[in-house]
């Protein structure tokens, strides 16, 4: 009876060790996940910075190609301009 016991408590903590590195596994998985997604995020920020940056610089020259007043490019290059700042500052 009492090798019985023991057996069963040996069982017991097998499959609590065996509970305990799945979920550690399943932590770690989530982690990773955030992290990719994360770094996903930032790239389409960039990317979408980028976009901005490139239209308005366009919008800009345009503009002046089309004989607007010089107010009005520097109104138009002034968003992305405002945004690179901001974000260095933070």
């Amino acid at each position: 009876m009492a090798e019985e016991d023991l057996r069963h408590r040996r069982e017991l903590e097998h499959k609590s060790r065996e509970a305990e590195i799945a979920l550690r596994q399943a932590a770690q998985d989530l982690e990773q996940r955030k992290l990719t997604e994360y770094y996903r995020m930032g790239q389409f920020g960039q990317m979408a910075g980028i976009a901005v940056s490139i239209f308005a610089i366009g919008g800009a020259l345009a503009a002046a190609f089309y004989g607007a007043p010089w107010q009005v490019s520097a109104a138009i290059k002034g968003l992305p301009i405002a945004g690179i700042v901001l974000s260095l500052r933070s």
